[in-house]
């Protein structure tokens, strides 16, 4: 099922106002709905391994949730944690968390726009004007 495609789960995610929703974009980061919309880039390195790495952003970003950070750390430690796992050949065991999480910027998305450019991670939003919709209900 894709987010950005599929019209019922854009819909359901309005509706029931779902949040905070975390949408991968792999290699290239991460977006954050919640009261605002958060994109999170994704630290440099190798990747060896994508399995899990999914498991990993979401599972870490509850934990962080229940230890009571905000949810833009959680979100931060979160795209750390799941690069730590793509870039090694099995789960990450978090003890390069910390320096991957130095190289992890978060944008608040207030423009409504949205392009990730591969050359400079950098972030101007267009294809999840979606989101804008989503975190005003």
């Amino acid at each position: 099922m894709s987010f950005k495609t599929d019209y019922n789960t854009q819909s359901s995610v309005y509706f029931y106002s779902i949040h905070p929703v975390l949408i991968s974009l792999g290699g290239k980061g991460c977006l954050l709905l919640s009261d605002s919309v958060y994109f999170a880039n994704a630290p440099s390195g190798t990747v060896v391994n994508t399995a899990c790495a999914g498991d990993t952003l979401l599972g870490t970003f509850l934990a962080n949730k229940l230890k009571g950070h905000s949810e833009v750390e959680c979100l931060a430690q979160a795209v750390a944690a799941s690069s730590s796992t793509a870039f090694r050949p099995g789960l990450t065991d978090f003890t390069d968390v910390e320096l991957l999480r130095k190289q992890i910027n978060i944008k608040e998305i207030t423009d409504g726009l949205f392009d990730i450019s591969p050359s400079s991670r950098s972030v101007t939003l267009s294809s999840v004007n979606v989101a804008m919709i989503l975190i005003k209900t």
